[in-house]
């Protein structure tokens, strides 16, 4: 059954970046969605942007949500 996990506070680039390239090996998350949500919009675009090519790189079904609004990533997260 597919995961959601809400990354709050996901615009800290080397902590999200390292945290989901951890995820990424683990089987049970191959079929997450990961939501990221912080208020500095600028840098979450670019951590998304970066794990979206690890994630492409990798193969991997996993999909990616950005907001700025922390209801919205916690909205059926698990």
């Amino acid at each position: 059954m597919p995961l959601k996990i809400a990354m709050i506070g996901a615009s800290s680039i080397d902590f999200t970046r390292c945290l989901m390239q951890d995820l990424l090996v683990v089987p049970e998350f191959t079929e997450t969605t990961f939501a990221f949500m912080d208020i500095d919009a600028r840098n979450l675009d670019m951590v998304t942007q970066l794990c979206q090519r690890d994630i492409q790189a990798n193969k991997l079904p996993i999909k990616t949500i950005n907001t700025l609004d922390r209801r919205e990533a916690l909205k059926q997260a698990d």
